[in-house]
């Protein structure tokens, strides 16, 4: 490829975004880099002119990236850096540090950052004054302890001052550092009025020492009082830990907004201790959450009965995903009970949570009240064997001026004189077998229904 080629394709790699703000994709994709499992050994002199290539084209592409002041993303594969020299990595990284108007730094792959590129990278963090979201996804680290050290420190001062959104998403480090190294030293020493707002921590699915977390980790983020949105998914919480987040919950002057403890493995047990926190600020009036995510964990009818609980008094929750629980009918009904006076809940999903034709007659009965849920999940709940359940839902589901999604697996044949279906945005899978009625029956339920509302 010739100079003005490879210029041309250096332009082509910025995308002009709706703010006249543009981002940049490091990949061997974009880059048409030849990816490492394609290279043999009798591909040394294609290999060693495509690298060449490479190194021309990032050289070029950091050049123009240290003098562009609209660039406010980019992401980068690590795989590339398997494809350069020192000297250009480098370059590329003081690049990315030297943009002005940074904002946004993804680094996600399925490659190894070196002792070198993690000092870069800590460099460009350093300099990256303006940079609010910085997402590590995929990757694997690999320093010794003062690079990380180093690290650290960098994360911490973009904590203490512009650092709006951090994820760490499945990053594999040394064994000997674990996750405290990542989030537990840096996170801790972070004052509680600090620039974060959103976090999430998901850590590498076959790291036993990162899934078993410190205590001082999670309870240092759990004192980080302008958190608005708290993810830490694949965990293996202690008592402590569910105690930091329970008090996290429970302080009035909290900012939390939204909480994702799915897949950790929650018992009805682990949960109380965060739904104890949750209904005492409820009945303080002192709750700001608005979402609550628990799905595929542990949880079975006690957790259903508590939420029903909290649901019936002043709760603010307009998200909760149940899905992938035992939840059962005891209690799916004790959430459907609570429809009937809750006047915050807009989606609700209890896919796949074990529920009967319980559940969904009383949820059907609750349309005829509640006047703020609008999409609703029950799919793959096998339990539900009449088809009298799902019709009550939807005739209940028609005559709310509210309701606007239902996710099902089954929609009944409805006759011309009943609600037209194709308005009813209802999302279905094939279903399986289920028992008939007639119309009347419908009728007299529905009956039955109206009255008890």
């Amino acid at each position: 490829m010739n100079k003005p080629s490879l210029l041309f394709a250096v332009m082509n790699q910025i995308k002009v975004n709706d703010k006249n703000t543009s981002e940049i994709n490091l990949n061997c994709d974009t880059l048409s880099f030849p990816r490492q499992e394609e290279i043999t050994d009798d591909d040394s002199c294609t290999s060693s002119s495509s690298k060449s290539c490479s190194q021309l084209h990032v050289s070029l592409l950091s050049e123009v990236m240290k003098r562009n002041t609209v660039i406010d993303t980019v992401h980068v594969d690590p795989e590339i850096f398997h494809m350069l020299d020192d000297a250009t990595c480098k370059d590329l990284f003081a690049a990315i540090g030297s943009l002005s108007n940074l904002r946004a730094l993804e680094i996600h792959g399925k490659r190894k950052m070196e002792k070198l590129q993690i000092t870069w990278l800590t460099k460009a963090l350093q300099e990256a004054v303006n940079l609010r979201s910085l997402r590590l996804s995929n990757t694997e680290f690999v320093g010794t302890e003062d690079d990380f050290m180093h690290f650290n420190d960098a994360l911490l001062l973009l904590s203490c001052s512009t650092l709006k959104k951090f994820i760490s998403h499945q990053i594999l480090l040394p064994r000997c550092y674990g996750l405290d190294n990542l989030i537990g030293q840096a996170l801790s020493k972070t004052p509680s009025q600090s620039s974060l707002e959103d976090i999430m921590i998901i850590p590498f699915a076959n790291d036993q020492q990162q899934m078993n977390s410190s205590t001082k980790a999670i309870k240092s983020l759990c004192n980080i009082s302008t958190i608005k949105r708290l993810s830490l998914n694949g965990f293996r919480f202690c008592q402590e830990h569910l105690v930091g987040i329970a008090h996290a919950l429970a302080d009035p002057n909290t900012s939390l907004e939204y909480l994702n403890l799915s897949c950790n493995r929650l018992t009805d047990k682990d949960f109380l201790i965060i739904a104890y926190a949750l209904e005492l600020s409820c009945e303080n009036n002192t709750t700001r959450l608005t979402g609550l995510n628990i799905a595929d964990n542990k949880l079975k009818n006690e957790t259903g009965v508590v939420l029903g609980r909290i649901l019936s008094i002043k709760s603010k929750l307009k998200l909760l995903n149940l899905s992938d629980n035992r939840i059962g009918d005891k209690g799916g009904v004790a959430i459907a009970k609570a429809l009937f006076v809750n006047d915050s809940l807009e989606k609700l999903s209890l896919r796949h949570c074990s529920l009967g034709d319980d559940t969904i007659v009383s949820i059907a009965g609750s349309f005829h009240i509640n006047n703020t849920l609008n999409k609703l999940n029950i799919k793959d709940n096998r339990r539900i064997k009449n088809m009298l359940s799902y019709r009550a839902l939807l005739e209940a589901k028609e005559k709310s001026t509210i309701a606007a999604e239902i996710a099902m697996d089954f929609v009944p044949i409805v006759q011309q004189e009943d609600a037209d279906v194709s308005k009813l945005n209802i999302y279905t899978i094939p279903s399986t077998k289920l028992v008939h009625f007639e119309r009347n029956d419908i009728v007299t339920l529905m009956n039955f229904i109206a009255k008890a509302a």
